[in-house]
């Protein structure tokens, strides 16, 4: 189901996301800073989601094989949780 996963990201575009990391603690890198200042989706395909962080003006990229879709309630935006 990649591509309903990346229409589901792709409508999110722009604002804030919320991210939740499952991954190895030497894994996590800049993304960890975005978190906490809400990663921006700037860009989505059916194979990939690309993260940027507002304040460091950097992206990363995930796999979409990798990242679960969801909706954080409490902040009112998406929410995507990275595996590895």
């Amino acid at each position: 189901m990649p591509v309903a996963r990346a229409s589901d990201i792709a409508k999110s575009l722009g604002p804030p996301a919320t991210l939740v990391f499952l991954l190895p603690i030497m894994l996590i890198t800049m993304m960890m800073l975005a978190a906490l200042n809400g990663a921006v989706v700037v860009d989505c395909t059916p194979l990939w989601v690309v993260l940027a962080d507002p304040v460091a003006k950097s992206q990363q990229s995930f796999s979409l094989a990798n990242v679960e879709v969801a909706f954080d309630f409490e902040k009112n935006r998406l929410q995507l949780t990275l595996y590895r």
